[in-house]
């Protein structure tokens, strides 16, 4: 019998009071339900630097999450690149929420944000990065403006950007994968 838990894995067997679940083995649904894998921390590291190349994403948060920690958006880091509303709550997460409570907004005063974000950063500890193999600070700002700051207007579309695929034309057609019953319109 199983408990209602989490578990979070690293590929090795799961061990509960109640049961030994080995990864390999074709695991019920009921069991599925509840478990999280996640990747040694080396690989963790590689796939979110491929969605959200800006983050360090450090020891210490592939930790929290084996140890259990839930988050949405530190589980989504590997899969999407964040929007705007995801970064900042990923920002209190990593700064506090005390710290982040004078922050400007983050849409309507990007450059506001980005100075702010920028001497926050610089106060805070650095982290082992994996990619590089050096101590560095939670964000790459040169990289954060490229992904968040470049135009108004990439700004503005980073909530939708998985909606739609880009052609060469300059306009929007579905994306393949996209099952939205919205009608998509030429830009």
């Amino acid at each position: 019998m199983i408990q209602r838990s989490s578990y979070l894995c690293t590929g090795q067997a799961i061990l509960s009071t109640n049961c030994l679940v080995q990864p390999t083995h074709p695991l019920s649904p009921n069991v599925c339900r509840f478990l999280l894998f996640t990747g040694d921390f080396i690989t963790e590291a590689q796939r979110v630097a491929e969605k959200n190349p800006w983050l360090n994403y450090a020891l210490c948060l592939h930790r929290s999450r084996e140890m259990g920690f839930h988050d949405s958006i530190l589980d989504g880091l590997a899969e999407r690149q964040l929007d705007r509303d995801e970064l900042r709550e990923l920002l209190v997460l990593l700064f506090g929420k005390k710290a982040m409570l004078s922050a400007p907004d983050v849409h309507t005063e990007w450059k506001e944000f980005y100075d702010f974000l920028n001497k926050l950063n610089r106060t805070e500890g650095k982290h082992w990065k994996a990619k590089t193999g050096r101590m560095e600070s939670w964000i790459d700002m040169r990289k954060l403006k490229k992904e968040y700051g470049t135009s108004s207007t990439r700004g503005m579309l980073q909530g939708v950007r998985g909606l739609f695929s880009w052609n060469r034309g300059g306009g929007a057609r579905r994306a393949e994968t996209d099952r939205s019953p919205y009608a998509v319109v030429d830009i």
